[in-house]
């Protein structure tokens, strides 16, 4: 059996070692986690309940964290940052949005009562679905 230990920590190191990193320049917002580098625009959490949950799919990964070093092995060529095609220099408000949590098969009122009272966005927070861990 596999012992699991809180990750957190590490990760923000590998954070801060990536952003401290002179390659990873003008590269735009990156997602840093378990010793990979991805692109977030190009990025999707793919299950809740692994460690290597974000996968850049057919793009991959556009470098890792070594204990010694941070590689980079490859650029994304989707605009980014400043160059990207979304202009947010006239917005002076952001539209609500609400975080709903669900379950399977829950009806959607919550979703229905969110949009009309004002939410313009809805962010869905599945729950977690019970595994082994959680039959102790």
């Amino acid at each position: 059996m596999q012992l699991l230990l809180y990750e957190g920590a590490a990760n923000l190191l590998e954070g801060f070692r990536v952003a401290a990193e002179p390659a990873a320049r003008g590269k735009g917002v990156l997602v840093v986690l378990n010793d990979e580098i991805n692109a977030a625009r190009e990025v999707t959490k793919s299950d809740a309940l692994r460690l290597e949950t974000f996968q850049s799919r057919s793009y991959g990964l556009l470098g890792v964290v070594d204990p010694d070093r941070v590689v980079f092995y490859r650029e994304s060529l989707k605009r980014h940052t400043a160059a990207s095609e979304f202009d947010v220099s006239k917005i002076t408000e952001l539209p609500r949005v609400d975080i709903v949590m669900v379950y399977q098969g829950a009806s959607g009122d919550i979703i229905t009562s969110a949009v009309e009272h004002g939410a313009r966005g809805i962010v869905v927070a599945p729950a977690r679905r019970a595994g082994p861990r959680d039959r102790r």
